[in-house]
């Protein structure tokens, strides 16, 4: 019993050994040993390698942080150490002196125990040569490279206020401690604690998920991480600064008056072994006050006051409108009730003309055309305004009932771009047209009278002319322009000054007569 158990405990050494002493098979044996000091347990050499080549060499032997690495020579003791040289790194040849290391029961060269910083590295190469005295001839050569991980990266965050300076307290500890025995302890989040930003620490000693409030002051953190990126609410932050601090070291800087949730993600795609990346999250909570709160009070309460005044003055201005308008109506009612009557006494002096003529059947149809007209003008009688379509439609019949009387040649012109939807007085057009009809072609002055209606400059126009050659350029308007000048300016007395509408007449013997009206597309 007794034996089988010494068995199984050389077995189980002879494995622990062969895994953390490990020795190549190549021409000239290497010894390498690893130790993580850290966490005090030997490495298994093929854990920390791509695999071995054919002579039993790692290949790719990188060192976790902390770790150092012994190298011996099995097969060199001082009796054959003459037939080897050794180059370490940019160093010369030199000979092997160092044999402080035992292995299998005798002293061997010992290349040295060391520990290396993050992403040192280092290599050698050994040398057996033939002697014959005078002459050395390398035979054999074997050669091993290694490196050693980064370092892990760090993290700590400091507020800077008017209540305290992380930053500075830090740094005075790191200086009070800088000749102390103990390891350097982790930065104290104690300010954090206090005021609530946190309920606890996380292992690395960090905040758990704190919540800041908006505008406690300049919040940093130093990290070693080479790749750093921080985001509030998804977006790319922008620092305030960067500083480069000790080694690997860098502080940023972050403004605390954007409330939202900061993630703070750092990279180290350099590191073959332990946390190459860490996310860290914290809060800016939103407040209102810090968000303009009394500016938004205060201009709340100015908004209320000049909507007070305003309801109160757009009162007193609606009833002074209402009572304008009722007044106006009046006037335009009145204006209206002189104008029909005018127009259907020369309607019925042209059919009066017509049956002395004994024109029996154009004095029917001349009737029939006028009660047409009649209808449409008592079916609108109480609308001021009406379609343009209308007030076109309205002057082609009026012009077809005078050119019935005396025939003559007329023209209604629509310019593509005029909207026939839009509103115009009620038979604005009527008493111009009449006005054309009478004193040119009925005194045998014009052949022809021409409608057009187009649209400038937001501004409709609409234009009556004759071709008549009048012998003076003065004339007298009679009462249907007249009335008609004075619908407009009620009109524009109703919808503002600002409004643009208006009545331009003229004669000449070279152009005729003309009258433009222009009118607002939104009447």
């Amino acid at each position: 019993m007794r034996s089988a158990i010494s068995l199984i405990l050389f077995l189980v050494c002879g494995t622990v050994m062969s895994q953390t002493e490990y020795v190549t098979k190549g021409p000239i044996p290497i010894g390498i040993k690893v130790y993580d000091y850290e966490n005090d347990r030997p490495i298994d050499i093929a854990t920390i390698c791509d695999g071995f080549d054919a002579d039993g060499l790692p290949i790719d032997l990188i060192l976790p942080d902390g770790a150092q690495i012994a190298i011996f020579f099995p097969t060199i003791t001082k009796k054959n150490a003459g037939d080897f040289f050794l180059i370490r790194g940019k160093s010369g040849m030199r000979k092997i002196e160092n044999f402080n290391y035992e292995y299998k029961g005798k002293q061997v060269g010992y290349l040295g125990n060391r520990s290396y910083s993050g992403g040192q590295y280092d290599s050698f190469v050994l040398e057996q040569v033939w002697n014959n005295g005078a002459t050395k001839i390398p035979t054999t050569t074997v050669s091993l490279s290694w490196w050693t991980d980064e370092d892990p990266f760090t993290l700590a965050l400091f507020l800077e206020n008017s209540e305290i300076d992380e930053r500075e307290l830090y740094m005075d500890s790191l200086l009070n401690n800088l000749f102390s025995p103990e390891k350097r302890s982790l930065k104290s989040y104690e300010y954090w604690l206090n005021n609530g930003f946190a309920a606890e620490l996380t292992e690395d000693g960090l905040p758990v998920q704190p919540v800041l409030p908006q505008g406690i002051g300049t919040l940093s953190f130093n990290t070693t991480a080479p790749q750093v990126i921080v985001t509030r609410n998804g977006e790319m932050v922008e620092y305030l600064r960067e500083e480069r601090g000790f080694g690997d070291e860098k502080s940023y800087y972050i403004n605390t008056d954007l409330p939202g949730t900061y993630v703070i993600s750092l990279y180290d795609p350099g590191k073959n072994y332990g946390r190459t990346k860490f996310i860290y999250t914290f809060t800016i909570e939103y407040s209102f006050w810090r968000q303009g709160g009394y500016y938004m009070l205060g201009g709340i309460g100015v908004l209320l006051v000049t909507f007070l005044f305003y309801r109160v003055n757009a009162k007193r201005k609606l009833e002074s409108s209402q009572l304008q308008k009722q007044l106006s109506d009046a006037e335009l009612k009145a204006v209206r009730a002189q104008l029909n009557p005018h127009f259907l006494f020369n309607a019925l002096n042209a059919i009066q003309n017509l049956v002395n003529q004994n024109d029996t059947e154009r004095a029917n149809d001349y009737i029939v055309k006028l009660s047409k007209l009649l209808r449409t003008v008592l079916a609108q009688s109480d609308e001021a305004l009406h379609a343009l379509e209308e007030e076109i439609n309205l002057s082609r019949l009026y012009l077809e009932l005078e050119n019935m009387r005396s025939p003559f040649i007329f023209n209604i012109e629509v310019d593509s771009s005029v909207d026939l939807n839009a509103l115009v007085p009620n038979m604005i057009l009527q008493p111009y047209l009449e006005n054309a009809v009478i004193h040119g072609i009925q005194n045998k002055q014009a052949t022809e009278v021409t409608l057009s209606v187009s649209q400038n400059d937001g501004q409709l126009v609409l234009r009556v002319s004759d071709n008549g050659k009048n012998t003076s350029i003065g004339f007298k308007e009679g009462t249907g322009m007249a009335l008609g000048r004075s619908r407009l300016d009620i009109i524009r007395k109703q919808a503002g000054e600002s409004v643009k509408a208006g009545i331009k007449t003229s004669a000449s013997s070279e152009k005729g007569f003309i009258v433009e009206i222009t009118l607002p597309t939104d009447l």
